[in-house]
């Protein structure tokens, strides 16, 4: 009965742990014009992570190319997942945050970023503020909470 107590005593006591997101701004530097930005959206609400990626080779080709979508969590800790479904496209990638990066790697098929754009690499966190939006490559503001995946239009 005293261990009963005890472990009650503890429970009440306890600080509410959050699980860990991935949310935040991540950066991957290659030079002066090689670039790849990563920002992720944990919207509490609905439960759901959203992420934008732009991606850029820089010289001599420049070859770029950006995407918005929705990754799951999967049973292993820190670890995400997107798979890309639309138009019968055969993309998914792997999100593992270990400290302060994030690991993107292509699992199986092909990323439809771009001429030789990848979105496979170690990305630096540079915010950890759960951003509210980002500006795509028309210029557009687009927010998270308002436009999700599947109702933009790129």
């Amino acid at each position: 009965m005293l261990y009963y107590k005890l472990l009650l005593i503890v429970l009440l006591n306890a600080k509410s742990i959050k699980p860990p997101t991935l949310q935040g701004t991540y950066k991957a530097d290659y030079g002066k014009d090689a670039f790849k930005i990563l920002q992720i959206y944990n919207d509490v609400r609905h439960h759901k992570t959203y992420f934008y990626m732009e991606l850029n080779r820089g010289a001599p080709s420049y070859n770029s190319g950006a995407f918005y979508g929705e990754m799951a969590a999967t049973a292993v800790k820190n670890h995400f997942t997107y798979i890309y479904k639309e138009l019968g496209g055969g993309c998914k990638l792997s999100f593992v945050r270990s400290h302060n990066r994030i690991v993107v790697k292509t699992v199986e098929g092909s990323c439809p970023f771009g001429g030789n754009v990848y979105a496979d690499a170690l990305y630096d966190l540079i915010s950890s503020k759960n951003p509210q939006w980002f500006i795509d490559r028309k210029g557009q503001k687009i927010r998270f909470n308002k436009t999700p995946p599947w109702k933009y239009i790129f």
